[in-house]
């Protein structure tokens, strides 16, 4: 679900994107991925489900799993099988190695402040799994493999800091 105002269009990244048609300030929460009935899946079943892409004993899971730390996986009923997969605008997040996002757990927060008409991204490392194919950038020609589900979590943690330090919210306790 996005829910910045936005637009899909063609994108210079690959194919289509989304961009932002307001501006928006650093750390505004912009997308939660999750398409309705979810669940969390183990490793062991994510990977004997990948372990051949085009002939997956389960598909669905090949086309929507996102790891979320150590061995636990979430697995989205939303996917190109069942086809519904291109009808959310979020499909269309592209990858970028600087992105105006930052994903954590299912939630993409602003990296910066962003201005409209910039497209949303992501660094699709913190979606991939480490242990399956990644691809190879579009704009770098760089190799994207995905990060450990535990250095992916600290990770994106350390960004999160980053951005939310001078949040005058930031270190209050309860």
């Amino acid at each position: 679900m996005i829910l910045a105002d936005i637009e899909v269009k063609t994108s210079e990244i690959d194919g289509c994107g989304v961009f932002l048609t307001r501006n928006v300030c650093k750390g505004e929460l912009l997308i939660i991925y999750t398409y309705g009935i979810s669940e969390l899946i183990h490793k062991d079943r994510h990977d004997k489900a990948c372990s051949d892409f085009i002939n997956s004993p389960e598909p669905d899971i090949v086309d929507s799993s996102v790891r979320y730390i150590y061995n636990w996986f979430i697995y989205d009923s939303f996917t190109r099988n069942n086809k519904s997969f291109g009808c959310s605008e979020s499909d269309f997040v592209n990858h970028s190695f600087n992105p105006s996002m930052i994903y954590h757990c299912g939630l993409c927060f602003a990296a910066r402040d962003l201005k409209a008409g910039e497209e949303l991204t992501v660094d699709y490392r913190f979606f991939l799994s480490e242990d399956v194919n990644g691809f190879t950038d579009m704009k770098s020609g760089r190799y994207i493999k995905g990060l450990n589900g535990k250095k992916a979590f600290i990770s994106s943690l350390k960004k999160l800091n980053e951005i939310f330090k001078d949040d005058p919210l930031y270190g209050e306790e309860d």
